[in-house]
């Protein structure tokens, strides 16, 4: 079992990401949430990612975050549900919204991802509900590492120039260094000194 890959970006394509490990290319497939994170080619990335074999054919699943890889785990144990499905399912919410929408039963929701039907939705409810537990509170960290506040500094970054992964990685440092409760203003200025380093 492969339990990450930290390596060098080469490329994005539809769907995953190629990621050079000492020398080797890694064909890796990934939700939009976690390839809308990518660097530009050449910077160092790290997937935690999920092997599956199939008829002779292996294929490699990555994810930004370990949570990720979790709720994907989850999924593909649902009767009905494989990797395309997963995928699709954690490309169209966050975790934080699945988690939320199994434990209220919200199929209307669920039932939004691609290729994801209203049965289909109903099966995830039903089988992962006990798994899941209750979902977090809000105030949680989100998949890109940022708070709410911070996504809308992610917006403000990007209405000023920056592209979605540079204005994500600046601000999820800063509330790294800085803490989850920074307010927005705080957030945007100490990001723009990061960027400015860049």
């Amino acid at each position: 079992m492969i339990a990450f890959l930290s390596g060098q970006l080469v490329c994005v394509e539809p769907g995953g990401i190629i990621l050079d490990v000492g020398g080797v290319g890694y064909r890796v497939w990934a939700p939009s949430s976690t390839i809308s994170l990518m660097p530009a080619s050449g910077e160092a990335v790290k997937l935690f990612t999920r092997l599956l074999i199939k008829d002779d054919e292996m294929q490699l699943y990555g994810f930004a975050s370990q949570e990720e890889l979790s709720l994907f785990r989850n999924l593909i144990s649902v009767s009905g549900v494989g990797p395309k499905g997963a995928l699709a399912m954690l490309s169209s919410v966050s975790p934080a919204a699945f988690r939320s929408a199994v434990a209220e039963e919200n199929i209307t929701l669920l039932s939004k991802a691609p290729g994801v039907g209203k049965k289909t939705a109903r099966r995830i409810v039903l089988e992962l509900k006990d798994k899941l537990g209750p979902p977090e509170p809000l105030q949680e960290k989100r998949l890109d590492g940022v708070s709410s506040a911070g996504e809308e500094a992610v917006s403000a970054l990007i209405s000023l120039g920056y592209r979605q992964a540079e204005a994500k990685n600046a601000v999820a440092r800063v509330q790294d260094q800085k803490g989850m409760n920074v307010v927005l203003e705080e957030i945007i200025k100490h990001s723009l000194k990061f960027l400015d380093h860049v």
